[in-house]
């Protein structure tokens, strides 16, 4: 046997550890973590109405003997409309007016006769009563008188009139349409499963088909008080400013309610966020290596998504790839192209 040679049959020496090799990095893209704007929005269907429309009539029967306003045109309020037939109404007043003045006349004879103790206190009494009489006939002539005369109760856009001039109408009868338009309201409906987040002066944003290319912006006025009971929803009414009135009432109007809104959250592209049963996550770009960082989700939307906590603006995450990662492996990146999938 040669010296240093292990002798045949001893025990066999123990290899040394060769360590695991690293995996080649993985290739994947990537975005920025930025901060913007986030809303939270619903879409709804109605049709806009006038703030006041009202059919103007006349409270009296009568023939018409004027007509003081145009078609489509713009009235103030108290303007004066339409004339009826006056002739019997005035001489009605001009009777009351004369009795009043008789009974006036009456009156000032008692109190001197009173004075003279020629006429008893009754007498004068009842004298001063005939006054109040005559005087309280007067006043129903003449807002007899008054109404032949109708006039607009409140300022805005007249309609179509529907009667003619000489025309005998029956009281009541609807003359023309009164719009106030300097102010639309639509009326629409939201799931009640949104209610808490329901409030007056949230913002809408409508859409017209008869106006393409321009959206127009009012606020919540009014939330109705129950659900409905078939559709469990919310009645909800919004105001628009229309002054000047270049929009018109009737029109079909596609309605966005916005509900919740942050104009610095941290947003993500949604293909960087993983769920599981216990919540998200998302792979963070740290010194050339991806590591696996738990966030909590907020608002959710088609092209970005919230996070509330666990990331920051200028932060670096992986938005293609991440099913060949495990936490710490070596990447290499490409900077995700907009429009990509």
């Amino acid at each position: 046997m040669r010296f240093g040679v292990p002798a045949m049959g001893g025990p066999a020496a123990t290899p040394a550890p060769v360590a695991a090799a690293e995996p080649a990095p993985a290739s994947v893209e990537v975005a920025r973590v930025t901060s913007g704007r986030v809303e939270q929005a619903l879409n709804s269907l109605g049709t806009l109405q006038a703030r006041e429309r009202v059919p103007v009539a006349s409270l009296n029967p009568g023939m018409v003997t004027a007509i003081h306003f145009r078609e489509g045109s713009r009235v103030e309020a108290n303007a004066l409309l339409v004339e009826l037939d006056q002739r019997i109404a005035r001489a009605n007043l001009a009777s009351a007016e004369t009795e009043l003045r008789a009974a006036q006349i009456r009156f000032e004879r008692s109190q001197q006769l009173s004075g003279s103790g020629f006429r008893s206190r009754q007498q004068l009494d009842d004298d001063r009563a005939a006054i109040d009489r005559a005087a309280a006939e007067v006043a129903i002539r003449q807002t007899q008188l008054a109404q032949l005369s109708v006039r607009a109760p409140f300022g805005g856009i007249l309609g179509q009139r529907e009667f003619g001039l000489g025309e005998y109408i029956e009281a009541g009868k609807r003359l023309v349409m009164l719009e106030d338009r300097s102010v639309l309201r639509v009326n629409f409906r939201v799931p009640e499963r949104f209610l808490p987040q329901l409030a007056i002066g949230q913002q809408v944003e409508l859409s017209l088909d008869a106006v393409p290319g321009r959206s127009f912006s009012g606020r919540v006025t009014l939330l109705d008080a129950r659900a409905d009971s078939n559709d469990r929803d919310i009645q909800v009414r919004a105001e628009i400013p229309n002054d000047p009135p270049v929009l018109p009432s009737g029109l079909f109007a596609r309605v966005r309610l916005v509900i919740e809104s942050r104009p610095e959250a941290i947003i993500v592209p949604p293909a960087s966020v993983l769920y599981t049963l216990t919540g998200a996550y998302v792979y963070k770009v740290v010194d050339g290596r991806a590591r696996r960082t738990v966030v909590r989700v907020g608002l959710q939307l088609a092209d970005r998504v919230e996070i509330l906590d666990g990331l920051q603006a200028g932060d670096t995450v992986v938005t293609a790839g991440q099913f060949n990662l495990d936490d710490g492996r070596r990447v290499t990146t490409q900077a995700r192209t907009p429009g990509q999938r």
